[in-house]
């Protein structure tokens, strides 16, 4: 029984680890796209290109994880790309030169939670480079 506590101590703090070392992730990609200031007036006006450059500065600004996709919604505007689902704000950030199965630029991803709203993580397609 020991060994069974010790196993499932280690596995959960490794779990807790990798989850937060995504954020940190996603914020460390963001700052490769660049590092332009975050205003809902700007990015409502900006390309793609430029948007990328302001996913940074969206993430030092916002918790995302403390958002619900509605938030996020009012935020950054009706979701311009699709990740498996609609509740999924997901928005094409950056240079149209890199592509996936989503189609071209980086998919900016909100996971949110089906049951509450709330955004569990938030991620790259690809990962930023």
């Amino acid at each position: 029984m020991r060994a069974f506590c010790t196993l499932l101590l280690l596995t959960s703090t490794a779990t807790g680890c990798w989850w937060q070392s995504g954020e940190a992730d996603v914020e460390q990609q963001a700052e490769k796209l660049g590092r332009e200031e975050f205003t809902v007036h700007e990015w409502k006006n900006a390309s793609e290109l430029e948007r990328g450059k302001m996913t940074a500065s969206f993430l030092r600004k916002y918790k995302a994880t403390d958002l619900s996709r509605q938030e996020v919604e009012a935020l950054l505007g009706d979701p311009t790309g699709y990740y498996y689902s609609d509740t999924n704000p997901a928005y094409f950030v950056g240079p149209r030169t890199v592509t996936s199965v989503h189609g071209d630029g980086y998919l900016w991803v909100f996971d949110a939670d089906k049951s509450t709203d709330r955004i569990r993580r938030v991620f790259f397609v690809p990962n930023v480079k």
